[in-house]
């Protein structure tokens, strides 16, 4: 008798639990699996009921009728049951055929059964596939599964050369690619794992063909077809139509993890191929216009895991805490990658913990920044008038003269250097020298009297106490001031007591009012030098070693000599015109407005080593 006309299952009529229970078939069906079979098929060609067996005469034989049905429960069990097994579900809701015995349980697990598979495969193909990522040349992966349907991923590399996209994955959900499955999650992995003798094959893969994307990727994108299910119909027939319309697709079974959970931690250990730097201020030498900067961290090539330290200080002027900002830089961009404050001096420790990932490891703990890096960059002022670097500053102050005058010229002195301290308290930046000169003593007895009083570069606070101790003097000769033996004094000084590492900036104030003697006598009938000091050899000898000079005078009629040409070439201030601020404002010590400084400083001599 034929056997291809039994009944589809054991539902009662119109039960639609499944879904589709009342589809009407385009083909019949194999009353096991379901299957579409052709009238001249002996078998199943999926399941191998056989579909056809000899014709009998007459009224079958109850008891052959009895062993038929028995024998039709039994595949439907054994089949359904396989599919339960599949799907990881612990009960007998959805099997045909009666309540399987302990023993078709334990048959069909082990039919079913297969050790995890492990990430190794689908791990080793998506580290291959990163390394050969091209600008243009992206990397899908698609994972199909029983709990999401199709999730795809497309990583990018953006314009520093980093993977992007990998967490942000495309899902679309099995109710989306096949909406006639049942709405039951249990029941739709039964029907997903095998339990497909109510669905009408040819509409299912009709709809799967449909459903799926035409395209997955991009012109040169590599593809992975990544798969869980491995035995599941409905995943396989998924995986192949997608096969097919990707020729050069790799397709790898895959474990647990998903494509994220493995591409974060593969990403992470690629090279970086971009720079990586902090952010800094970059200061012109003479301008002090201030541009940003990066002190170099990570080149390009670098492997993560790789840590720099830096001793970085604290610019001076800054607030309490300096912001550290890590920025990945092409030649045409820079992208902030992590940022930070934190209080300095300190030794800082980065670490490169992947493309586009920095972490501040010391000092822990830095406090968070909101500035985003346009933010940070316009923070930045246009000029840097805060002092930055050390500065050797020479005081040469004329002693002579009535006592009220020249304690304003020592006083305008101690309150400059003690201004400046203050507002760099402990910075060191600063050296002070003091130098007082008197008038040469031109009565008989007195000519060898050293006319230069004083100390040389130390501390603010030692020069200080350097004003304290000087006095004025009488005026031996109101026509001229040894200023020249000062003069030679500095030269020599600058000559023998260079210290290396010292910056090449050094001011020379001078505060007086008189001109200098000459060398010898002239045409003016004004005295010349008692040791015969030449002042234009002296002031060449200063300006070529680089020192800036400035001058405050308190008689105006005497700024026709020219050695306050020179002496006066960064300015010329007048003593009764003139206050200890603006004082340093002018030479370059002091901002003229407060200023604040909170990026470190991009000379590494200055702000980093």
């Amino acid at each position: 008798m034929p056997t291809g006309d039994q009944p589809a299952g054991d539902r009662p009529p119109g039960d639609q639990s499944a879904g589709t229970g009342a589809m009407m078939r385009a083909r019949p069906g194999c009353p096991v699996c379901g299957c579409p079979i052709k009238s001249e098929e002996a078998g199943c060609s999926e399941c191998r009921w056989p579909l056809h067996g000899e014709w009998r005469f007459g009224v079958p034989d109850p008891a052959f009728a009895r062993d038929f049905e028995e024998r039709l429960a039994a595949a439907r069990r054994e089949r359904d049951l396989l599919a339960v097994v599949r799907a990881g579900l612990a009960d007998d809701l959805f099997v045909r055929g009666g309540t399987p015995t302990p023993q078709e349980w334990v048959r069909a697990r082990q039919a079913v059964d297969a050790p995890p598979m492990p990430d190794a495969a689908l791990q080793s193909v998506l580290g291959n596939a990163l390394h050969r990522m091209r600008p243009g040349r992206g990397l899908v992966v698609a994972e199909i599964g029983a709990d999401h349907g199709l999730s795809v991923t497309r990583v990018v590399l953006d314009e520093l050369m980093i993977p992007r996209g990998y967490d942000a994955p495309e899902v679309t959900p099995w109710e989306t690619l096949l909406p006639f499955l049942s709405r039951d999650p249990g029941e739709r992995r039964f029907q997903l794992a095998g339990g497909l003798a109510d669905l009408d094959r040819d509409t299912l893969w009709r709809a799967l063909r449909d459903g799926l994307p035409p395209r997955l990727d991009e012109p040169g994108d590599d593809v992975v077809l990544a798969y869980r299910e491995i035995g599941w119909p409905v995943p396989d027939r998924a995986v192949r139509l997608l096969r097919k319309r990707h020729q050069n697709a790799e397709v790898v079974p895959a474990g647990e993890s998903s494509a994220r959970d493995l591409l974060g931690p593969l990403i992470a250990t690629l090279p970086t191929r971009h720079d990586v730097g902090l952010l800094a201020a970059g200061v012109e030498p003479g301008t002090r216009r201030v541009s940003p900067r990066l002190i170099p961290l990570f080149p390009a090539g670098t492997p993560a895991g790789t840590v720099r330290t830096l001793r970085l200080e604290s610019p001076p002027g800054a607030a309490e805490t300096t912001v550290l900002a890590a920025v990945a830089a092409s030649a045409e961009h820079w992208t902030l990658l992590t940022a930070g404050a934190v209080p300095l001096p300190a030794d800082v420790r980065f670490v490169l913990e992947g493309p586009g990932r920095v972490g501040i490891a010391e000092p822990a703990d830095p406090a968070p920044v909101t500035e985003r890096l346009p933010e940070l960059l316009d923070g930045l002022p246009e000029r840097l008038e805060i002092l930055t670097e050390p500065v050797d500053l020479i005081c040469a102050v004329e002693l002579g003269g009535v006592d009220e005058l020249v304690r304003r010229r020592l006083g305008l002195l101690r309150e400059l250097v003690s201004t400046v301290d203050a507002t760099y308290p402990g910075s060191g930046l600063l050296r002070v020298a003091v130098l007082g000169y008197q008038d040469h003593a031109y009565g008989r007895g007195k000519e060898g009297r050293r006319p230069v009083l004083g100390g040389w570069l130390d501390t603010p606070a030692t020069a200080v106490a350097g004003l304290a101790r000087l006095r004025p003097s009488p005026v031996e000769y109101p026509e001229a001031a040894p200023v020249e033996d000062a003069l030679h004094e500095i030269a020599e000084r600058l000559f023998r007591h260079r210290a290396p590492g010292r910056p090449a900036r050094t001011i020379l104030l001078t505060v007086g009012g008189r001109p200098p003697h000459p060398p010898v006598q002239g045409d003016d009938d004004v005295l010349p030098c008692q040791f015969e000091r030449s002042w234009p050899s002296a002031l060449g000898a200063i300006t070529h070693a680089g020192v800036a000079c400035a001058a405050v005078l308190h008689d105006a009629a005497l700024r026709d000599h020219p050695v306050w040409d020179t002496l006066g070439a960064a300015g010329v201030h007048d003593l009764d015109d003139i206050d200890a601020r603006r004082l340093g404002v002018g030479l370059g010590l002091l901002p003229s407005a407060p200023q604040t400084l909170n990026l470190p400083l991009a000379d590494l001599e200055r702000g980093a080593r």
